[in-house]
């Protein structure tokens, strides 16, 4: 079977060039002309690498590649950046975020073919090493095939906006595999003030960590709009999870990007300003919101940073009056996420 090469470029000369020649060096060869389209046709194609710019409007390379991380199906996909050489921080910053290789923009037929090739011959390596395919005839299930699998066995229910789909210090029974809406997750300190822990999309699975380390859950969760989950029998997605080393590897990839995640919040909290932390904030819920667009309430954003809602409220009217964000009384949509990116060095 040929390797599928995802190709996100807004470019659209070198894109469909870049497409001609991989296609006649016997790639399956996808393309996407914008970042959005990019985290979408990643996910739904399942490509065995991505070449991707890095300037381009609205979601650049650095946002795709961060939105692919948090995704435990795409975090582990070879990933290029294209690049122009007069970007001179481009190497630094991409390499941090995890970023496996580079490509300077004009570059040549055997450069690119070069390039391709030596990361799948890497990835290929450490497909062996790890068990992520067996080459026997009785080929492990790929994850996507497990989780397609586990949500067979699944049973659907829906939320109404606020309601509560399990509690805290409550032993849980299944994994929540979220279908459509969003679902947050909190806890309540002993002061009864409430902490909201993380945010929830359509292809999110939440709950699994208490499943795995066999004890009560931390938080609540609830419905932030109305919302389709799966529940997935905690005994099933055990099974999946010990008996499937690509899905085992998934996952571990998968906690330790959100541990990172979590290390640079605090680090955040403790040092950067709330003109900081908010911005911050608000740039990694866009890329995991559809079409880029919050709509958490205002209380629920403030404590997801840690401030109060006086502040965010006086800071997003700043933020409006600079032209960095849109808001209305219940949305708010980043029109220029380069620019918003671009203030933080500033903060």
């Amino acid at each position: 079977m040929n390797k599928k090469i995802l190709i996100i470029e807004d470019d659209q000369i070198l894109r469909e060039n870049t497409a001609e020649i991989l296609t006649l060096s016997g790639y399956d060869v996808v393309t996407s002309p914008d970042g959005k389209d990019g985290i979408r046709k990643a996910a739904n194609e399942h490509p065995d690498l991505i070449l991707c710019d890095i300037m381009m409007p609205e979601t650049d390379g650095y946002s795709v590649l961060h939105a692919l991380n948090q995704n435990e199906q795409t975090a582990t996909i070879p990933f290029i950046f294209l690049t122009a050489k007069t970007e001179n921080n481009a190497l630094r910053q991409g390499m941090e975020m995890g970023a496996d290789d580079f490509l300077y923009k004009p570059f040549e037929d055997i450069e690119l073919l070069n390039a391709i090739q030596s990361r799948l011959k890497k990835q290929d390596q450490l497909t062996a090493i790890t068990g992520k395919e067996d080459k026997t005839q009785n080929d492990q299930s790929t994850h996507a095939e497990v989780m397609q699998e586990l949500l067979s066995k699944a049973t659907s229910i829906n939320l109404k906006d606020g309601e509560t789909l399990y509690h805290q210090n409550e032993y849980p029974h299944f994994v929540y595999y979220v279908a459509e809406g969003s679902i947050k997750t909190y806890q309540l300190s002993n002061q009864g003030k409430t902490f909201i822990t993380g945010i929830f999309h359509s292809g999110s699975l939440l709950g699994y960590k208490p499943v795995i380390e066999k004890r009560p859950s931390n938080q609540f969760a609830e419905a932030n709009e109305p919302t389709e989950v799966k529940k997935i029998p905690a005994n099933s997605f055990l099974d999946a999870l010990y008996n499937n080393p690509q899905m085992s590897k998934h996952f571990i990839q998968h906690i330790s990007t959100r541990l990172s995640k979590k290390e640079e919040e605090l680090m955040s909290v403790a040092y950067n300003s709330v003109r900081y932390r908010i911005a911050f904030k608000l740039l990694e819920l866009a890329e995991n919101h559809p079409e880029g667009i919050i709509d958490l309430p205002r209380t629920d954003l403030a404590r997801m940073i840690g401030t109060t809602a006086e502040t965010l409220v006086r800071t997003l009217t700043e933020f409006k009056n600079d032209g960095l964000i849109e808001t209305d009384e219940h949305h708010i949509t980043i029109p220029d996420v380069k620019k918003l990116r671009n203030t933080l060095i500033r903060f």
